[in-house]
C-alpha cells in the first residue's frame, strides 16, 4: 500500500490530504483532514477508502493544491494507473517551518 501526503487547496478546510493506492484490495482510497478538535482529534472532512482513480482524481482537484508540483506528479501517476508511492522522496512537498 502507498499513501501520499499532498499540499491542501489554501480555499478549503482541509488541513491533510492523503491518496493511495492498496493493491491488496485493488483500488484506490482518499482521505481530507481539517486541524485537530479541542480534543486533539483529528477531523475526517472526506473519506473514500475503495474509490476509482476517476474518483480520486475529482477529490484532489476538489481538496488538493492544484499550484502545487508535486500534486500535479501524483496526480499524473494515478491518471496513468501508477503507484503514486514510487514518485521520489525529493519530490515530495515539504512545507516552510
Amino acid at each position: 500500500m502507498s499513501r501520499c501526503f499532498l499540499k491542501a487547496n489554501p480555499e478549503t478546510n482541509a488541513k491533510e490530504v492523503f491518496v493511495g493506492i492498496d493493491p491488496g484490495l485493488s483500488c484506490w482510497f482518499f482521505q481530507a483532514y481539517a486541524a485537530r478538535d479541542s480534543e486533539g482529534e483529528d477531523v475526517l472532512l472526506e473519506w473514500l477508502p475503495r474509490a476509482s482513480r476517476g474518483q480520486v482524481v475529482d477529490k484532489i482537484h476538489e481538496w488538493a493544491d492544484m499550484d502545487d508540483p508535486y500534486t500535479k506528479l501524483v496526480l499524473n501517476s494515478i491518471a496513468l494507473d501508477l503507484d503514486p508511492g514510487d514518485i521520489p522522496l525529493s519530490k515530495r512537498y515539504v512545507e516552510d517551518v
